[in-house]
């Protein structure tokens, strides 16, 4: 009888840690999709396209001439 206990115990603790599993997955596949949606929508905040409509508002426009680059030299004497 006490043989017959510990299993049907055994078997509800299966079921249990099966349904714990299933929830988890799910909530692991629901999270995936909002990172992937979180990430395309940053990527798309980040695209020049869409900086220069936000900036344009403000008067910033892009420059006509490209940057120079500057070199520093240090004399070591």
């Amino acid at each position: 009888m006490f043989l017959l206990l510990v299993i049907i115990s055994s078997s509800h603790s299966a079921d249990a840690k099966v349904v714990r599993i299933a929830k988890l997955r799910k909530e692991k596949r629901r999270l995936r999709a909002e990172y992937v949606d979180t990430s395309t929508i940053l990527m798309r905040m980040k695209l020049e396209s869409s900086i220069r409509k936000k900036v344009k508002s403000k008067g910033l426009e892009p420059s006509s001439t490209p940057p120079k680059k500057i070199k520093v030299t240090l004399n070591k004497e």
